[in-house]
């Protein structure tokens, strides 16, 4: 074994040639440019419209919940069939920042769905190679049902970015 390694080392690989060098560093350049562009659409989608509707019932009730004072949100970490209760004491921490306007309340969602993009990109990367990740980054920043949970105040886009 240490005399393969010993020949290994002898007979090395040269160096790439100054031209191999740029086609590499352009190689690796242009899957970048393609997820800070994919990554761009997907957050002006899931921007776009954030606080046309009103809330519906369940992102109403969760910031009713996110309103009420520490000591209930942290007793109702422990209540059994309570529904993301980190999410909603970050809620509260964020409405006490930003308000409870449809927008601001959605906005966190629609920033962890932003944020899975390059995310995903990532995982598809470390699978197959810089191909995958980039169509699958593509697929999550286009995906309708992603855009729907991304504008919706509720954990579901922050459970897509953690898995």
């Amino acid at each position: 074994m240490t005399v393969l390694t010993r020949e290994r080392q002898s007979h090395g690989v040269a160096p790439p040639a100054s031209g191999g060098t740029r086609w590499a560093w352009r190689g690796e350049l242009m899957p970048l440019v393609a997820l800070v562009l994919v990554t761009l659409i997907g957050g002006a989608l899931r921007r776009y419209h954030l606080g046309q509707q009103g809330l519906w019932f369940d992102e109403a009730d969760l910031v009713i919940r996110a309103r009420e004072p520490w000591g209930h949100l942290f007793a109702n970490f422990v209540r059994p069939g309570e529904n993301g209760p980190l999410y909603t004491l970050g809620l509260s921490l964020w409405m006490r920042i930003a308000g409870t306007a449809e927008a601001a309340v959605r906005l966190p969602s629609a920033l962890f769905g932003t944020l899975a993009i390059p995310v995903l990109y990532g995982l598809g990367r470390e699978l197959r190679g810089p191909r995958l990740g980039l169509i699958a980054a593509s697929l999550l920043a286009l995906s309708p049902f992603a855009h729907w949970y991304a504008q919706d105040a509720k954990m579901y886009s922050l459970v897509i970015l953690t898995a």
